[in-house]
């Protein structure tokens, strides 16, 4: 195994691919074990709620604000597909995910569930968004889980987890600051 993760000119001093040490390291300390990333905060926008509902509504415009969004579609009202180029480490790929939006109350709150299948299994992410403005400005609160696929099955989370946070809200950071400027 360690051979196949070398890269490096032969002779050389061995370098390794830090991805695949990495996936490798991790699978193995947390075998059966889904990774639990929380992600929650606060974005404030300057446009009303209604123009920020319909952004984050918007196939268009959140194909242009994802990180790595490759291709938007709304199936329904409340059903949208993406093609996603992760680039996330461990996570890296491009992937297709469903995205449901429920019990909307417009432009207040609503609640998203994303499911996505990647080479650990299933991608689940659920949460809620919440609005609340003061005509001019909104403040977009988020709240919610991913849970990264379980290797083997069984329960627990883990230093995964926090491996993919940090890139996980830097990329919900890009997404905020995109959509702030396309409002």
């Amino acid at each position: 195994v360690v051979r196949a993760l070398q890269v490096g000119a032969p002779g050389g001093s061995p370098e390794y691919n830090a991805e695949a040490v990495s996936v490798i390291v991790l699978a193995t300390l947390h075998w059966g074990k889904p990774w639990t990333v929380h992600l929650s905060g606060q974005r404030r926008l300057r446009a009303p709620a209604v123009d920020v509902w319909n952004a984050l509504f918007d196939p268009a415009a959140l194909c242009r604000c994802i990180p790595g969004c490759q291709r938007m579609r709304r199936i329904d009202d409340d059903h949208y597909r993406a093609e996603l180029n992760v680039p996330i480490p461990l996570l890296r790929g491009l992937y297709e995910a469903d995205i449901v939006a429920t019990e909307q109350q417009r432009p207040e709150r609503c609640h998203l569930a994303l499911t996505s299948s990647t080479r650990f299994g299933l991608v689940r992410a659920t949460g809620w968004l919440r609005f609340s403005s003061d005509g001019a400005t909104t403040v977009v609160s988020f709240d919610g889980d991913v849970e990264l696929g379980r290797l083997a099955g069984g329960s627990g989370a883990g230093i995964a987890g926090r491996v993919v946070a940090a890139p996980a809200r830097a990329l919900l950071d890009r997404f905020f600051v995109c959509l702030a400027a396309s409002l």
